[in-house]
């Protein structure tokens, strides 16, 4: 399905609405351009966002964020502190998952530090200056509660 407000198509699987983030997706998964329904805008509100995915074969987790990028959830305590429920995680095929984008960026909700995953470790920025000179962008910056937070090692600072 597609909503007459956006650009972005996608697939209706266990009551959740799944993006398909790109056409090679689309054509991998076998879906067939002609098929695609058109509704309303106001619709999406009747479906659920599938934002847990797990690839096939691979138990690692991600959350899908609203801007479209995903992020690993590296324990069971990080995926239960966000009321995650199991039954929510959807298999898909390892090409969905891959073509969408990391989150590298993170900011614990209500706090100003914003830190670079990369890794398997948290790189605090420290300055605007050094945020603006690596290119990155406030946009890409994915809120995490403290428990995330706190799961991450700490790596050396981006000065």
């Amino acid at each position: 399905i597609k909503f007459s407000n956006s650009p972005m198509v996608y697939v209706v699987t266990d009551s959740q609405i799944k993006w398909i983030p790109n056409p090679t997706v689309f054509n991998s998964l076998g879906l067939d351009w002609k098929m695609i329904e058109q509704r309303p805008a106001s619709d999406i509100t009747n479906y659920k966002r599938a934002a847990l995915l797990r690839a096939k074969n691979d138990p690692k987790v991600y959350y899908v964020t609203d801007a479209g990028k995903k992020k690993w959830i590296p324990t069971e305590q990080v995926f239960n502190s966000y009321n995650n429920k199991w039954q929510d995680v959807l298999e898909v095929e390892s090409i969905e998952l891959t073509a969408i984008p990391d989150v590298t960026l993170i900011r614990q909700t209500n706090a100003p530090k914003v830190y670079k995953l990369e890794n398997g470790q948290k790189r605090w920025i420290e300055t605007y200056d050094a945020f603006v000179r690596n290119n990155f962008r406030m946009e890409d910056v994915a809120p995490v509660n403290e428990t995330e937070i706190n799961t991450w090692v700490e790596g050396e600072r981006i000065q």
